[in-house]
């Protein structure tokens, strides 16, 4: 059951139909066409979507939505069966003593639905994006660390020119490359180390950056939650405060 199903019914047959749905005690039909018939009531429109208008939601029609679920579930279900829980309690007691919030999560609105374990109050229940209003999904922001690229530096044994060549070109050079050696491998080994130290520091930065990325991300995530949190307590007592 989708709103698109029901888009070209007036009020008063969707009114008639939530009625037939109640009396007949199917509660997750009766569930969901009480969120089309709010959406119908009251709504505005962004883009592909629709989202309840709570602060022009008329409070007649909602009165009369309360009234139909209290008179055929014996007050156990309804806007004011909830309101009485939502006045004695505070907001995060009220949302787990209605089943709406379990563990660490809201309930999924298409969880399926037992009217034997069913808590008072816990219908009607729109779901969390429907009282938060407009639905934007969190998107990652992946951020990209930067990386230096080092060269290892190249030391080159200092040439000597012998015009002698032959054998003693080949011995002035051995004589030459045996007094350079020392000078080279000492530099090879400075450089080699100066290089594993250097590479060691940017690893470790780079570590640093990403885990101060995350830690950033992770704080933007909370703070949107808790503000999209904010705004469905607000709509929930506004909502109730009609009945």
């Amino acid at each position: 059951m989708s709103y698109s199903e029901y888009a070209n019914q007036g009020q008063a047959q969707l009114m008639t139909l939530l009625k037939e749905k109640l009396a007949a005690s199917l509660w997750k039909e009766a569930n969901q066409l009480t969120k089309v018939l709010m959406l119908k009531t009251s709504s505005r429109k962004d883009g592909d979507y629709l989202y309840l208008d709570i602060d022009s939601f008329p409070e007649k029609e909602i009165q009369e939505i309360d009234r139909l679920w209290l008179d055929h579930s014996g007050s156990y279900f309804g806007f004011s069966a909830q309101k009485a829980i939502y006045n004695r309690e505070n907001y995060q007691q009220f949302i787990t003593n209605v089943g709406w919030y379990k563990g660490d999560s809201w309930l999924n609105y298409d969880d399926l639905f037992s009217w034997e374990s069913a808590l008072k109050g816990h219908l009607p229940y729109c779901g969390w994006y429907f009282w938060q209003g407009v639905y934007a999904p969190s998107t990652s922001t992946h951020l990209s660390s930067s990386h230096k690229h080092s060269h290892q530096p190249h030391y080159h044994a200092p040439h000597r020119h012998d015009s002698g060549g032959g054998a003693a070109g080949a011995a002035g050079l051995a004589a030459a490359a045996l007094a350079a050696a020392p000078w080279v491998i000492g530099a090879a080994a400075v450089g080699g180390a100066g290089y594993l130290i250097y590479r060691e520091v940017t690893k470790d930065e780079r570590k640093r950056k990403e885990r101060l990325e995350k830690e950033e991300e992770e704080r933007q995530e909370r703070q949107q939650r808790l503000e999209a949190e904010n705004k469905v307590e607000k709509n929930i007592g506004a909502l109730l405060a009609l009945v």
